[in-house]
């Protein structure tokens, strides 16, 4: 501070000598006083700095709070992927025991129950007998139910049961009743689910249960009772509903077991067609009616059904019902047509899985090979035709084979996306924006390019009033070489244009930037578009191929191969679309004011303060030439400078100090990622050892798959065919009944002549 007022004093002495020159002595002043405000805030900011800030008191809770409102809006890995950050990062918080339940909670959703079990097991080590220990030791018990490994169970049981009944949560007796339920302990579950009172949220799913229960001991009369009891009350919510039509569904099927039919249709109808369960109801409303021998009714039933739901599992087997509902009505043609279709539409189906089955029969690794090409994307459309990939996905098999397929695919993408992840963080930290990894180091390095932009603005602005002053004492080599240095200097400008010099003028920046991309991405997503277009005019082509086969000129082996080749294409191109999107994004962060533009920035004002020192030292060297008022004016100037020299040497050291610490933080980072890479190539030798196992294990099932849907679609052919006779057989006993009929007719008619006839003949004679 002393040293500045004296500069003051030495600048304000000299301008008593420069009257001819006094605005230009009140510019200097003034830039003086900014040169010294910015002086304090370098200090205050090398001040502040802290290699590693401290996180906030609270930041474990709100992390826990980020993780709730994910898992509340079904986002189930973000929210796994919060808590797991909280119970790695902040094992001694208050907050640790409510991530671990969160942690558990998140997985289970996400159906990974082994994982969720071994943190579950985590969150009720401590036996406290909070409400989130509660919800543990209740999710540690449904898990068992998921698994089948019932472990420690019986603990959790008896943890729950000991819970104080002012502290315990109204979920925990109906979780103890249905293990007890679902194990086949009906008494100890009949008497859990009696206990639960109205007031529990649970109530109407306890009272079910217990009608459930009645229902399995035999006691329909009791069961029909307990059903209708709930229809009587106010269902609580949606959930209430739900419940009330499932008692409606059990009513139902105990009248038909009864064969009560009237009264089973009439609970049928009681469900309306928002319900969840009524497509449910209709079918078995409609099978109802057959059992009543009521086809006409039973005929709407099943149209209704198919009209609902045209794809469902069993549109194959409901079509022939169809057909043999009008074959009951006499409605032959009817019948006759419907049959036809379903064979007409399966027949080529099944003739091309026997075409598949006898090429596996040479090949006995056909299977195999599809599967393991399969597993990253699988594809029912691989093992069965398209048409027919929508019908036999319910075939237990083939929910095998996709469950199977479905895992080993999700870990092969994991795997993949894990490894991509790796390699983009290793491009920002090996990038030059490196330090927009760090927030508050970004945030750091974006203030001293501010005030660094501020010295260089300061720095131009005077050094070219001091060209100007010394411009008559220049010698010819002094000269060439500042206007050598010039046009360096002015192309270093140019890169540097509207530098930001105020935050203000960096959000702009960023603003300006990032719109830029965005506009870039949006072009890169009309791509898409196009590509997802070409897509779909293929499938359009291939089904309409398909449907007029019949008609087609086109070998099918002349189109396979231009088809195959487009779909390559697609394929690559939507790849090419894929690494577009993720250059965009890298590109984003790096043009970030808190990414390498600050970086860019920073080089580009080292060059140009560079440039203007090699100036300022032709500059001086002429300018001891001078002599009364001018150089009066150089050495304001020069002292001005010199400000700018000791600013910029400040700002160099803290930059350094920024630089360090990136180092030090990259080189954890690095640690991490070596670890993680390390773990990702086991993983990735495992997974290699399952996709061989798969291969096989998945080959068996696929070709068990296909042997089992032929035999489906051979079935519903055999099936049509005999409709087909049996309609035959229904004209031919039509008409062998019409004629049994005119013939009798024609004998009564005969027997009356005769009796006609001889009544004559006896008179005559």
């Amino acid at each position: 501070m002393k040293q500045a007022q004296v500069l003051v004093a030495a600048l304000t002495l000299g301008a008593v000598g420069l009257s001819g020159s006094r605005a230009h002595a009140d510019e200097v002043d003034d830039y003086v006083k900014k040169l010294i405000d910015l002086d304090q805030r370098v200090h205050t900011m090398a001040l502040e700095f802290r290699e590693t800030p401290a996180p906030t008191p609270d930041a474990a809770d709100r992390r826990v709070v980020d993780a709730q409102v994910q898992l509340s809006i079904k986002n189930y890995d973000e929210a796994a992927t919060i808590a797991l950050d909280v119970v790695e990062k902040y094992p001694n918080s208050r907050a640790y025991d409510d991530a671990l339940y969160l942690l558990g909670e998140s997985l289970f959703q996400a159906r990974d129950f082994y994982s969720a079990r071994h943190y579950l097991v985590e969150a009720v080590a401590k036996n406290t007998g909070s409400k989130s220990e509660q919800q543990a030791l209740q999710r540690l018990v449904e898990v068992a139910l998921h698994t089948g490994d019932y472990d420690n169970v019986d603990s959790y049981l008896t943890r729950l049961q000991n819970v104080p009944a002012a502290a315990m949560e109204p979920t925990v007796p109906y979780v103890r009743g249905k293990y007890y339920f679902f194990r086949g302990r009906l008494d100890d579950a009949s008497a859990v689910f009696s206990s639960i009172p109205a007031t529990n949220p649970y109530y109407f799913q306890a009272r079910y249960f217990l009608a459930t229960i009645q229902v399995k001991r035999g006691d329909l009369a009791g069961a029909t009772t307990s059903f209708d009891g709930l229809l009587k009350q106010q269902a609580p919510d949606d959930t209430g509903k739900d419940i009330q039509d499932l008692a409606r569904l059990a009513i139902a099927r105990i009248y038909y077991e009864r064969s009560q039919f009237d009264k089973a249709i009439e609970a049928y109808l009681s469900i309306n067609r928002q319900s969840t369960y009524w497509s449910e109801a209709l079918r078995e409303q409609a099978w109802t009616y057959i059992k009543a021998k009521d086809w006409q009714r039973a005929y709407r039933s099943v149209n209704l059904l198919l009209l609902y739901d045209p794809d469902t599992a069993d549109a194959p087997d409901l079509r022939l019902l169809e057909g043999n509902l009008q074959l009951r009505m006499s409605n032959f043609y009817l019948a006759s047509d419907e049959f036809s279709k379903v064979r007409d539409e399966f027949e080529p189906i099944h003739r091309q899985l026997q075409q598949v089955i006898v090429k596996s029969q040479t090949d006995p690794a056909y299977f195999d090979s599809l599967v393991g090409k399969s597993l990253d994307k699988f594809d029912i459309g691989t093992f069965v035709p398209p048409t027919a990939a929508k019908w036999v996905k319910s075939e237990p098999d083939v929910a095998r084979m996709m469950a199977l397929a479905t895992d080993v695919g999700e870990m092969q993408r994991d795997l993949a996306d894990s490894q991509k992840l790796v390699e983009r963080i290793e491009h920002v930290m090996n990038g030059s924006g490196r330090v927009g990894i760090f927030p508050d180091l970004a945030s750091a390095r974006t203030k001293s390019v501010e005030m660094t932009n501020q010295v260089v603005d300061t720095r131009e602005k005077f050094e070219g009033k001091l060209r100007a002053i010394i411009d008559s004492v220049l010698s010819t080599d002094e000269r060439k070489q500042l206007d050598h240095l010039a046009i360096e200097r002015d192309g270093l400008e140019r890169q540097a244009t509207n530098r930001p010099t105020s935050d203000e003028g960096v959000a702009a920046q960023e603003r300006s930037m990032k719109g830029q991309f965005g506009e870039l991405d949006r072009q890169v997503s009309e791509l898409n578009v196009e590509i997802q277009a070409l897509e779909a005019q293929l499938v359009a082509v291939e089904q309409y191929y398909r449907a007029s086969r019949a008609e087609q000129k086109i070998r099918p082996e002349d189109i396979e191969g231009p088809v195959r080749d487009m779909r390559t294409t697609i394929d690559e191109l939507r790849t090419m679309h894929d690494k577009l999107r993720e250059e965009i994004a890298d590109a984003t962060h790096d043009a970030a004011s808190s990414g390498s533009a600050d970086q860019a920035e920073h080089e580009t004002a080292g060059k140009l303060s560079d440039v203007l020192r090699r100036e300022l030292t032709i500059e001086r060297q002429a300018a001891a030439r001078l002599g009364g008022t001018d150089r009066a004016q150089v050495d304001r100037i020069n002292d001005l400078i010199t400000r700018c020299d000791a600013i910029d040497v400040q700002l160099a050291a803290f930059d350094k100090r920024v630089e360090g610490q990136v180092g030090v933080r990259i080189e954890t980072v690095t640690r991490y990622l070596t670890g993680a890479k390390e773990q990702l190539a086991q993983a990735g030798e495992k997974l290699g050892s399952v996709l061989d196992e798969s291969k096989a294990l998945g080959g068996g099932l696929a070709q068990a798959m296909f042997t089992r849907v032929a035999e489906k679609f051979y079935d519903l052919v055999v099936r049509s065919d005999v409709g087909i006779i049996d309609v035959s057989w229904g004209l031919k006993d039509q008409k062998t009944q019409a004629v049994t009929k005119l013939t009798s007719l024609k004998n009564l008619e005969l027997k009356a002549l005769d009796e006609d006839f001889r009544k004559v003949l006896e008179e005559d004679k």
